[in-house]
């Protein structure tokens, strides 16, 4: 085993033998993210721009970096146009349900009775005697 397994292995064992637990803490990470106000942030922005190496622009037919990000771009649709559309839409199937009339109004229950009235009980077949043998059965 090598040396590093060796002493925490042996380190574990003391641990356990005085009854204590193996405890760390995590240490905090410096800071993930840099709060900037507007302007210093479209000075890196600018200066994003200005280094240009990120994309090729390809004479206006395919993509060109021009700073903006895609939720600022209004030319696609998005979630919150939809729903007036599909509330819209869906509220005159709704009426257009609520107004029609079902084909027949008969109650399930109707069903169940009248097939209990129909239902015949079967023919009662005698078991006792056999027309074709004589012995009985």
């Amino acid at each position: 085993m090598s040396k590093g397994r060796l002493q925490a292995l042996a380190e574990l064992k003391r641990l356990k033998e005085s009854g204590k637990k193996r405890s760390y803490e995590v240490e905090d990470d410096d800071d993930i993210y840099d709060l900037v106000d507007n302007a210093e942030y479209q000075q890196h922005q600018m200066e994003r721009l200005q280094q240009d190496e990120f994309v090729v622009d390809d004479k206006g037919e395919g993509y060109a970096e021009d700073g903006a990000y895609e939720w600022e771009n209004h030319e696609y649709a998005n979630d919150s146009d939809d729903e007036g559309d599909k509330t819209q839409r869906v509220s005159k199937k709704v009426k257009v349900d609520k107004t029609a009339k079902p084909k027949n109004n008969r109650d399930v229950n109707d069903l169940f009775k009248r097939a209990a009235a129909v239902s015949k009980p079967a023919p009662r077949v005698s078991t006792t005697y056999c027309s074709i043998s004589k012995y009985a059965i």
